[in-house]
């Protein structure tokens, strides 16, 4: 099937506003065991540039799922390394082990290579444990690890040389209302952790979400929110607050 998408990231740190637009249109193909999906990227803004993903899915059970993906000029480049006229590719493996609905453990690894000459490595080892599972209500807790390092020091876009952070979160959702095909719910997302960042020391950090979904039908649904969290770069703390409004429309 086609696909397409726009994109909107804004972002104003000491005063200055920075602005990242992307457009893209591509196909996904899907057979019994595999997926792949391939998209074309028009990116401006702070930077102009084209770009390019492509991922594939592999589940040769209903246990085991493998995961492979490439960008050019990648999502992930921060709005930083876009102001300072830098932007990066990436590739990504993961593997996700699922027991049942109720636990699934999942693995990944990423690499970021920056026109700018710098490295970053990043994993990611998280679990998914439905604790609470009722009638339009569930609750889901994610213990998480993650950890990433640069080869670049000095580089003009948060860059620590090694950090990692130990996380849970909580993640409810309730359905509101159900009427043949039409659901309207509610979710609600919070994240506690622990950050440490080399030279740094540690932090507490987290998150809180709250968003609302409704399904007009199985091919079109709607979902906005609010998000803030707080968190730790080069020792200072920050806060950040968010909110969206995204289209599901399948074709």
């Amino acid at each position: 099937r086609l696909l397409a998408a726009a994109e909107r990231e804004l972002d104003e740190p000491e005063d200055d506003r920075l602005t990242r637009n992307r457009y893209g249109a591509g196909v996904e193909g899907r057979w019994p065991d595999v997926t792949i999906e391939l998209v074309a990227w028009s990116n401006h803004g702070l930077l102009s540039h084209g770009g390019a993903d492509a991922s594939v899915r592999w589940q040769p059970d209903d246990h085991w799922t493998f995961d492979a993906s490439a960008q050019a000029f990648s999502s992930a480049t921060p709005l930083r390394a876009l102001q300072a006229g830098v932007r990066a590719d990436a590739a990504s493996v993961g593997v996700m082990h699922a027991w049942s609905d109720m636990a699934i453990v999942s693995a990944s690894v990423t690499t970021l290579d920056f026109t700018d000459g710098n490295r970053r490595w990043e994993g990611v080892l998280d679990y998914a444990g439905v604790v609470v599972d009722r009638p339009g209500l569930e609750l889901v807790l994610r213990p998480a690890l993650y950890a990433s390092k640069n080869s670049l020091r000095d580089a003009p876009y948060f860059n620590p040389e090694r950090d990692r952070s130990v996380s849970l979160t909580a993640d409810l959702r309730h359905r509101l209302w159900r009427r043949y095909e039409r659901s309207f719910g509610q979710r609600v997302i919070a994240t506690l952790g622990d950050y440490w960042q080399s030279g740094y020391g540690n932090d507490t950090v987290g998150s809180i979400e709250y968003q609302q979904v409704y399904r007009h039908d199985p091919r079109t649904e709607w979902t906005y929110g609010l998000a803030c969290g707080w968190q730790a770069y080069d020792g200072d703390m920050e806060r950040s607050l968010s909110a969206y409004v995204r289209l599901d429309q399948r074709f």
